[in-house]
């Protein structure tokens, strides 16, 4: 698992292991991991 954040403000969103698409409720940046590291 690894850590994701928002890549506007960097808000911490969750700890995610593979495909993910996370909406920031900060900023409602709508972030997308593809693929675990």
């Amino acid at each position: 698992m690894r850590e994701i954040r928002c890549k506007k403000c960097n808000r911490l969103l969750g700890k995610v292991e593979g495909i993910a698409e996370i909406k920031c409720p900060k900023c409602a940046t709508v972030n997308i991991v593809k693929k675990d590291r």
